[in-house]
């Protein structure tokens, strides 16, 4: 996620001091889709964030999210869903993936009733499922260690 709360914040930037700032970002399609993760960091520090950015990943596929990580979330996501929702572009945005993705209109309603039913089982098997470490990409910018990057996964 992209707010102070995340896993990825809090252990990356507020616990390790690793990075100035790190988000993720989900871009969805209709038979794929990409999960980003940006971090902005120190040239020799690089392979550390990369390190735990797998780390956190393979805590996700190994054991459940705490339920309160999880209510948290929820309501972080229900915020930002309800904010987006404010302006013309985000609804705009909104109805026409609704009717690409759904082939219908999807309420608001409907969408918090679905964030409430996730539940950490859930969370855990989506996460066993499509986190393969050995697919990982990364792009790095910037004045890059001699030796590259390390292996990861």
């Amino acid at each position: 996620g992209g707010g102070v709360s995340s896993r990825l914040f809090q252990e990356i930037r507020e616990k390790r001091g690793l990075a100035y700032t790190i988000y993720s970002h989900l871009s969805g399609f209709l038979d794929g889709g990409t999960l980003t993760v940006y971090a902005a960091t120190r040239p020799n520090e690089m392979a550390a964030v990369i390190d735990r950015i797998c780390q956190e990943t393979k805590k996700l596929c190994r054991r459940e999210v705490a339920t309160n990580e999880l209510e948290r979330t929820k309501t972080q996501l229900k915020g930002s869903l309800m904010l987006g929702l404010e302006g013309t572009y985000g609804r705009m945005n909104k109805l026409a993936k609704d009717e690409m993705y759904q082939g219908r209109h999807v309420t608001l309603q409907e969408m918090v009733k679905a964030i409430d039913r996730i539940t950490p089982e859930q969370i855990r098997h989506l996460s066993q499922k499509l986190f393969d470490l050995q697919q990982f990409v990364v792009t790095a910018l910037g004045p890059i260690p001699k030796r590259g990057l390390p292996r990861w996964g």
